[in-house]
């Protein structure tokens, strides 16, 4: 098994960044806009792509606002049933938060993880310019993203 990690700094304030990661609506002003998500521990959060070709379904395990946010994968592709996923947010100084991001537990093969990896560097990247009022820029789009 793999753990993939990933941490950037966003210039927004952590219950901003939180807000970001554990609503409907901040989900999907990132991710995919084919997001719904249950605040509250135990709730679902569902993110579906491709025409909801694949769907990805996550119980949230713990929601500590504006610190920690855990979700565990309890359907979609193989590979990812049963991996966790967990947000740890830092202020730091001058209003920015530290977001440490961690994919627990991957058990694909090489080139699927190295793929995942690279995608999860590219969503941390659009987290960061949503928050920061950076339009969006393809490049960093991730195939199957709904704008």
């Amino acid at each position: 098994m793999t753990d993939l990690y990933h941490q950037i700094t966003i210039e927004a304030p952590a219950g901003r960044v939180f807000a970001a990661l554990a609503t409907q609506e901040g989900l999907q002003a990132w991710w995919t806009e084919d997001s719904v998500f249950e605040a509250r521990p135990g709730g679902m959060a569902e993110f579906g792509f491709w025409e909801r070709s694949v769907v990805f379904r996550m119980r949230v395990d713990e929601l500590d606002p504006p610190h920690r946010l855990v979700w565990s994968c309890v359907s979609g592709p193989p590979d990812w049933v049963g991996t966790t996923l967990s947000f740890e947010l830092a202020t730091l100084e001058a209003g920015k938060t530290q977001v440490s991001f961690l994919h627990a537990d991957a058990q694909s093969a090489a080139k699927a993880i190295a793929e995942r990896n690279t995608t999860w560097g590219c969503l941390m990247r659009q987290l960061k310019h949503q928050l920061e009022g950076i339009p969006f820029n393809p490049v960093f789009a991730v195939s199957g993203r709904l704008r």
